[in-house]
């Protein structure tokens, strides 16, 4: 089960998952976040299929944005922030999808599949690495800063722990 760790992101020690993260949390609340978070993301894998194939409408996007804001506030109550944290920057993304200000271009399209298929090793807590997540929520942050090239890359490599931005511990 994920919960917060200790130690501040560029003090994680290279390649360590969320797993790692302490088990605080009462096992029948752990089970219960379990059990619709994996509802939630077969929820998401139909709204959003990996194969590419076809545009979602406004409508399924505010389905994915709901479910993104779900488990923003599931994460935050069960300790599990990076999933939290995550879930709030692939929201604030739809949200300017969904007002116009951003444009559901094939490159954000990668980048929501990205998210949606990390979902099930984040959940987990199985060998995704802290890396990775924060990875994948500095591309939806480029992306709604305007930097639909970046969000489009499947990995920066310019990226390192100590560029983390500080929303991992609250």
């Amino acid at each position: 089960m994920l919960a917060e760790a200790d130690t501040t992101p560029d003090q994680q020690p290279a390649g360590s998952t969320v797993a790692a993260e302490t088990e605080s949390i009462p096992a029948e609340l752990q089970e219960i976040f379990l059990e619709e978070s994996d509802d939630i993301i077969r929820q998401l894998q139909q709204l959003l299929p990996a194969d590419g194939m076809g545009l979602p409408s406004a409508e399924q996007l505010r389905e994915i944005r709901r479910h993104f804001h779900t488990f923003k506030g599931n994460g935050r109550a069960v300790g599990a922030h990076r999933l939290a944290d995550l879930g709030a920057a692939v929201q604030d993304m739809l949200d300017r999808v969904l007002e116009g200000e951003l444009s559901l271009d094939p490159a954000l399209q990668s980048l929501l599949r990205d998210v949606i298929q990390a979902l099930p090793e984040l959940v987990a807590g199985a060998g995704l690495d802290v890396a990775d997540i924060a990875a994948l929520q500095l591309r939806c942050q480029q992306a709604c800063r305007g930097a639909g090239a970046s969000a489009s890359a499947a990995t920066d490599d310019s990226y390192t722990a100590a560029s983390d931005p500080p929303v991992w511990h609250r």
